[in-house]
């Protein structure tokens, strides 16, 4: 079933559709069915939001209970269809309508007013006497449609659900934008930090209406006569953990040396993600992996922000098959499609690769090796003019040292140490 509420915001002027935006926003904790309907409602689709909120009484007082939070003026309407809900609320007629048999006699009373009226149509009823929409409907159709134009005739007929009356459905910007600007110049970061610190908030207050994250902000520092200086918050992975974010901010802002006074500030962020919340798990505290990982992706921001990003980075595999170019700085815990060699790879490599002796051919490193496994051969950069032949072996001796050597297949054989195993 198909049930409207109106929310009409009778004082709101043209010109502020950024706050129906807000009240539509805010909605999204009862239905996620919405649809703007300027310049002065919002409409909700509340039918498959009852069952979910125990029916329609309890919905409409958890309703009524957020809006003397808001401190909105509203008046609402309850129809099947978006129009009636819309006509009901600009009469501030709050009192359900929940069949289509009822809207006949529930419209039919309210003045002509409650419609959307151009001035000219506006005066047509009054000279033609016409106070109700009950005196509307009993003109002829058609006449009604000449006199006054079919939309309006389109717009009754919406209204007792005699004709399709479809809604786009509002859908939330996925990015945040504030500013603020300073009552003073100041040199001091602990102002900005605090005006900061209201705009996380609200980011992820909204991000938790969204049940969305984000992993950077955007800060601005303006100045008067300068460019802004710009700094970027991250974490590892997304978060709407305001603490945390605050956190990171006070980080960057103590290693900043001003170059001119700050006169406003800004925090810019999105596109936001989805956030991928799991069902809460009453064991989840005592996996050791899980506060390992978060205990890790912690240090890395905290570097990150006391060092910078640039300093702080991870190693990741690259499609090379020449071991010296086979890797390459990553973001820290970016991942690789990069498929893994056959043979294991060393985490040491060294610069240069080191001749090794090999008396009848039989290679040694602190004593004779043994071969444990290989040949891997690795024939490859012909086209660049470091091209490569080699047959690599996976090698141990009696200390227990492995080592990872190759066979150069263009230097007569000569034996050669490439990396060694922990």
């Amino acid at each position: 079933m198909m049930l409207w509420l109106c929310l009409h915001f009778p004082q709101l002027k043209e010109g502020n559709a950024h706050l129906l935006e807000d009240a539509a926003e805010w909605a999204l904790q009862f239905t996620a069915r919405i649809s703007l309907a300027p310049p002065q409602a919002v409409l909700l689709e509340i039918g498959g939001s009852l069952h979910y909120f125990g029916g329609l009484e309890a919905l409409r007082q958890q309703i009524d209970n957020a809006l003397a939070q808001q401190m909105w003026h509203v008046q609402s309407g309850i129809a099947p269809t978006p129009t009636a809900a819309l006509l009901l609320a600009r009469a501030n007629d709050s009192t359900p309508v929940i069949h289509h048999a009822e809207l006949g006699t529930r419209l039919g009373h309210l003045s002509v007013n409650t419609l959307a009226l151009s001035n000219k149509q506006a005066m047509a009823l009054q000279g033609l006497g016409c106070r109700s929409i009950d005196g509307l409907r009993s003109m002829p159709a058609d006449g009604l449609a000449r006199r006054l134009g079919r939309p309006l005739l389109m717009q009754l007929q919406c209204a007792f659900g005699e004709r399709a009356d479809p809604r786009e459905y509002w859908a939330p910007s996925p990015t945040f934008t504030a500013k603020e600007d300073l009552t003073d110049e100041s040199w001091q970061t602990h102002i900005p930090l605090a005006m900061l610190s209201k705009m996380i908030d609200q980011l992820c207050q909204r991000l938790q209406r969204l049940h969305a994250e984000v992993s950077t902000l955007v800060i601005e520092l303006q100045h008067r006569q300068r460019p802004p200086t710009a700094l970027s918050v991250g974490v590892l992975t997304p978060t709407r953990d305001a603490p945390r974010l605050k956190e990171l901010l006070a980080q960057h802002l103590d290693n900043l040396t001003l170059k001119a006074p700050i006169i406003a500030v800004a925090c810019t962020a999105g596109p936001f993600s989805m956030s991928q919340d799991a069902p809460t798990d009453l064991l989840a505290t005592l996996d050791p992996a899980e506060t390992q990982r978060a205990s890790w992706q912690t240090l890395v921001e905290d570097l990150s922000s006391r060092l910078s990003k640039d300093r702080v980075r991870g190693l990741q595999l690259c499609d090379e098959h020449r071991p010296e170019y086979a890797w390459q700085y990553s973001a820290p815990a970016q991942q690789s499609d990069t498929s893994l060699p056959p043979m294991p790879r060393p985490l040491w490599l060294l610069e240069q690769p080191r001749p090794l002796a090999a008396p009848q051919g039989q290679p040694q490193y602190h004593g004779q090796l043994v071969l444990e496994q290989g040949p891997e051969r690795i024939e490859s950069g012909w086209w660049d003019g470091h091209d490569i032949r080699r047959d690599y072996y996976l090698a141990s001796n009696t200390h227990g040292e492995r080592l990872w050597i190759f066979r150069d297949r263009c230097k007569a054989g000569r034996w050669y140490l490439h990396g060694l195993f922990a």
